[in-house]
């Protein structure tokens, strides 16, 4: 079966579950769908997407997710969405390779911006109480914003409450927590400023 026909199929069956497709949709195997107290998959996608290999989607209630006009979401890649939140991938950005979105709260990614391979973005994480095992406590949900041509490095850990400005490269290996300012280059864990981004 060719590329063309699969996208093809796999675009009839996502708008029959509720999704809003655009024109030149390339998608090479079908997403393993999974919807948590709804039957309306809440997804938006525009002009010229393409969907290169399989991912797994996973929306909860009223979340929706929305991948902009020319943007690109690789193999292995998976996003889960709870709590009303919202994902957006921006303009001609793309998620590489086995990288995971966890949308407990909002999470927006600008516009031409690099997500690479094996990299985790969460606005979840679990709380912790003397006397109770981490994963019986509650989870504190936090907004990420990253801005537009940011470059994030191979097996980074973005947290919540984390907001990285425009024009910014993160190292492969970093971890992220907190307000990261434009046209600069940080690495290590937590990520601290190294270099300007334009020498």
């Amino acid at each position: 079966m060719t590329k063309k026909i699969k996208s093809f199929l796999f675009k009839f069956f996502l708008k029959y579950k509720g999704a809003t497709i655009g024109k030149n949709f390339e998608c090479e195997s079908f997403p393993k769908l999974t919807l948590i107290n709804t039957k309306i998959l809440n997804l938006k996608i525009g002009n010229n997407v393409k969907i290169v290999g399989k991912i797994e989607i996973k929306q909860r209630s009223n979340s929706s997710i929305i991948f902009e006009n020319n943007s690109k979401i690789d193999q292995g890649v998976r996003i889960i969405v709870a709590n009303n939140s919202k994902f957006k991938l921006g303009n001609g950005s793309r998620i590489m390779f086995y990288s995971q979105i966890n949308c407990g709260e909002s999470i927006y990614i600008g516009d031409n911006t690099g997500i690479s391979s094996y990299c985790t973005i969460t606005s979840s994480l679990h709380k912790h109480y003397k006397g109770l095992n981490y994963m019986d406590a509650e989870y504190e949900h936090k907004k990420i914003v990253i801005g537009n041509n940011v470059q994030v490095g191979t097996n980074c850990f973005i947290a919540p409450d984390s907001f990285i400005e425009d024009n910014v490269v993160v190292a492969p290996l970093s971890y992220v927590k907190g307000n990261l300012l434009g046209e600069h280059i940080y690495k290590g864990f937590p990520a601290v400023k190294v270099s300007n981004l334009y020498l």
